[in-house]
């Protein structure tokens, strides 16, 4: 299965090109494209993704890091590196199925999941320093042939 977009912004720069222009994203149900900071901070997060993202109730906004690929760096967000953040996230670009204990149904996602019974399945791992998400990151790319992405948690909007 291969990444979902929605329709923001305007420009169309897939999360996994090497670009040095736009380094925020959103993901709801779907994923945008990479923004600037100055797109990111003109959204009004209760309105302007409705109906765009698939009907995701929370939108997380992120900023890109890293791209994985053969267990190498192939990019690296130069401002990444200066801000300290507790939470990072592993997307793959291609979506994985994982099983939730107790559950009898198997789940899709490019981020990557806890198998825990309950909603901590339905949100993505957060790892706690940029090392170890890229630590890990770097491993799956080797076993699993495909790129990762670390991307460092920056806030969520609750539209419930």
């Amino acid at each position: 299965m291969s990444m979902c977009y929605f329709d923001f912004p305007q420009e169309k720069i897939d999360l996994f090109e090497p670009s040095q222009k736009n380094y925020y994203f959103e993901s709801g149900s779907k994923y945008s494209y990479l923004c600037s900071q100055e797109e990111i901070s003109t959204v009004n997060f209760m309105d302007d993704f409705t109906g765009k993202d698939g009907g995701g109730y929370v939108i997380t906004e992120y900023l890109r890091c890293s791209i994985i690929e053969n267990g190498k760096i192939i990019f690296e967000n130069p401002n990444c590196v200066k801000i300290s953040s507790k939470k990072y996230i592993i997307v793959s670009v291609k979506a994985h199925e994982y099983t939730v204990k107790g559950w009898n149904e198997k789940l899709v996602s490019h981020d990557l999941r806890s198998d825990k019974t309950g909603d901590s399945a339905l949100h993505p791992i957060y790892y706690e320093s940029y090392g170890e998400a890229i630590s890990i990151a770097k491993r799956l790319s080797l076993s699993n042939d495909c790129k990762y992405l670390v991307s460092m948690y920056l806030d969520y909007y609750d539209r419930h």
